[in-house]
């Protein structure tokens, strides 16, 4: 869904909290001006294609380059202008950013932050002005006045060897969405799967963004599948960074 809301901002605070809620870092700056650049590391590439052929957590880790990080936004936006972004509230614990919209007051902000600190396709709006869960977080972010905690993607691969044929998975396809969402787990790959990798443990409500190396529409990962009925299914898993075992946040390099 996509959400039109208001614009012009002044971008009020910036911070970064670990996986228990403490604060590690908090910087104060303007719109106006240079802002602070938080480095920050996950077990994640940038590069999906990179992602599918790691073995491991660590070879993961070894291409890593920021995380997990959970951000703290403060905006304001003037009667009549657009937030400019267009969210996916499938999860009902999140809402997942599918863009940023341009012209709105996200592209305004991130223009003025630090590519660490933007907010992008891929992370996850967890609370807005106190309010946690999907459909309320999305009816927040129509105020004036915002106060936002987005939490980076953990993006890891996984390869599961179907059961007599079977993944024991039940998948949600979207309508115009590019990813499938893990409804229900039942015994079978997947749990196995989580038994033998602890770092990498799907879950419930995590996304499916890439199937044997292909991203395409929901109805395209769900045929690719299909495809490979009875073979080992590679695929890349996105979920909510730092909330899982092994998906530890870290938030530090503080450069102002």
């Amino acid at each position: 869904s996509s959400l039109v809301d208001r614009r012009h901002m002044r971008f009020l605070s910036v911070g970064c909290v670990d996986s228990e809620g403490r604060a590690n870092e908090t910087i104060t700056a303007d719109a106006d001006t240079p802002t602070a650049h938080v480095w920050a590391m996950q077990c994640m590439s940038e590069d999906d294609s990179k992602v599918v052929q790691s073995r491991s957590a660590a070879d993961l880790c070894a291409a890593s380059s920021k995380g997990p990080c959970e951000v703290k936004v403060k905006l304001s936006k003037a009667e009549g202008q657009p937030l400019g972004v267009e969210l996916d509230t499938t999860d009902q614990v999140s809402v997942w950013v599918i863009r940023v919209l341009p012209g709105g007051v996200l592209e305004e902000y991130n223009r003025s932050v630090g590519p660490d600190l933007r907010i992008e396709a891929g992370d996850y709006i967890t609370e807005a002005n106190g309010a946690k869960g999907s459909m309320q977080i999305y009816r927040a972010l129509a105020k004036s006045s915002l106060e936002l905690v987005v939490r980076r993607a953990h993006r890891f691969p996984v390869v599961l060897t179907p059961l007599q044929g079977a993944l024991n998975c039940e998948m949600v396809v979207p309508v115009d969405a590019k990813f499938l969402y893990i409804r229900k787990i039942s015994p079978g790959p997947v749990t196995q799967w989580n038994s033998e990798h602890p770092a990498s443990t799907v879950r419930v409500g995590d996304r499916i963004i890439a199937v044997g190396g292909v991203r395409g529409t929901s109805s395209e990962l769900a045929a690719e599948i299909k495809r490979l009925s009875g073979m080992p299914v590679h695929l890349v898993v996105s979920q909510i960074g730092g909330m899982g075992p092994g998906a530890k946040t870290w938030c530090g390099g503080l450069d102002i």
